[in-house]
């Protein structure tokens, strides 16, 4: 792989992350967990930490 193909795809990786990372946000929001843990979490691990979070309930309100 050469090095334009490189960084093209780690900053389509970084987008696609930032994206989670916002979804994620919110989703903890709904559910009363801490959003800037989940932001941090979804940011560098990516979509399993927000497969963990829809296991959780939403809180109602």
């Amino acid at each position: 792989m050469d090095s334009k193909k490189l960084k093209q795809t780690f900053i389509v990786i970084a987008v696609l992350h930032s994206m989670e990372a916002l979804l994620a946000k919110r989703m903890a929001r709904k559910r009363g967990k801490s959003p800037a843990l989940y932001f941090v979490l979804t940011l560098f691990i990516g979509f399993p930490i927000m497969l963990r979070l829809r296991k959780v309930e939403k809180i109602e309100g």
